[in-house]
């Protein structure tokens, strides 16, 4: 009996011998383990924060108006809609958007034309709650931006004047058809361009992105913004053509043909602007499009269509019989540079330039 008790180990001690130092095999457990998420529950918590954010999109998008929005018009013919500032802020009075974690940096370059400077915002965004998410949203504005950099400039020409020799030497100046004005399109250096003007215009672009992009609001259709009761007809607009309408940047033979039709639609108005924007809005209207509402806004579709038509009005309202040839005031008796592609003229100081006379810079 005592030899069997000396062969059982006592508890915690080591087993020895063969069988001691063998594995012992463990069994595996069958424990039920719990699930660290809970689908059901996500699945409704998202289907309420769509819900959410669909009520508080359409409630948004009803408040704009048509002047809110842009329309823009691809190659290809796609149309889209995208929200402007003045919507954004708008929105963002209904709407519970949330900027955080906003910060601010400058930037400094050295172009071509000289150095300049970016502003750069940086902010999370989020609508309803922090909770939901943020998105994070960036805005810039930049001091070579055209509509803050380019001056353009209508001058009385003066052959003498040395500046405006230089003017068109550097293709800065372009010259009506009569030579007697001169119109100078020139970029202002960034050392004079107001600071503060970019500095707001940064800030409304990450507004505007932050806005938009929450929401889900950019680039939208006709269809979605229809459906909030937005009459798209009176959605100003542009078309990209090219990467230069994409830029915002117009040749000079465009910019000069534009002005033209604001002279020569003004001066059969009697004078009055309004009276020619109205005359601008009924000659661009087309099927459901009430037509162009400013000069600024004209397209280079509309503005090579309609300068020929508005220029053929215009003689006729003035009584130009197309055959005169006599020369504008001031113009080279013969010879010098580019008479030889000269077009006849008519008596009118106002008359637009040829069309042979014209080029695009690319």
């Amino acid at each position: 009996m005592s030899d069997v008790q000396d062969e059982v180990p006592p508890v915690g001690a080591k087993i020895g011998g063969e069988r001691g130092s063998k594995d012992v095999e463990t069994l595996p457990s069958y424990v039920v383990e719990q699930v660290d998420i809970d689908y059901k529950a996500l699945l409704l918590s998202f289907k309420d924060r769509a819900l959410f954010v669909d009520g508080v999109r359409k409630e948004a998008l009803s408040r704009t108006r048509p002047h809110n929005w842009l329309s823009r018009k691809a190659k290809n013919g796609t149309v889209t809609f995208s929200l402007m500032g003045p919507g954004a802020e708008r929105v963002r009075t209904v709407a519970p958007v949330g900027f955080v974690n906003k910060t601010r940096r400058e930037e400094s370059w050295n172009k071509e034309f000289g150095p300049g400077y970016t502003i750069i915002y940086e902010a999370d965004v989020y609508v309803g709650s922090i909770k939901t998410g943020l998105l994070p949203v960036i805005g810039t504005c930049s001091s070579d931006d055209d509509f803050f950099s380019l001056e353009h400039v209508e001058l009385p020409y003066n052959e003498e004047n040395p500046e405006h020799k230089a003017a068109l030497e550097s293709e800065e100046g372009r010259l009506s058809a009569d030579k007697k004005t001169l119109y100078i399109r020139r970029r202002i250096p960034a050392s004079e361009v107001t600071k503060e003007n970019i500095e707001k215009s940064a800030l409304m672009n990450l507004i505007v992105n932050g806005v938009s992009r929450v929401l889900g609001i950019r680039q939208l259709s006709e269809e979605e913004l229809k459906e909030v009761g937005i009459d798209v007809s009176k959605i100003p607009g542009i078309d990209y053509g090219s990467r230069r309408d994409a830029s915002g940047r117009m040749a000079p033979a465009l910019e000069q043909k534009r002005d033209e039709i604001k002279r020569m639609l003004i001066e059969m108005q009697n004078g009055s602007e309004p009276d020619a924007l109205a005359d601008l809005k009924r000659r661009t209207a087309f099927n459901d499009y009430q037509g162009c509402p400013s000069w600024d806004r004209m397209t280079e579709k509309q503005i090579n269509m309609h300068h020929e038509r508005v220029k053929a009005d215009y003689d006729k309202t003035r009584g130009d019989s197309g055959g005169a040839k006599t020369p504008a005031a001031g113009a080279p008796a013969g010879g010098g540079k580019g008479a030889a592609k000269k077009e006849p003229e008519k008596p009118s100081g106002d008359q637009p330039p040829a069309q042979g006379g014209q080029r695009t810079l690319i």
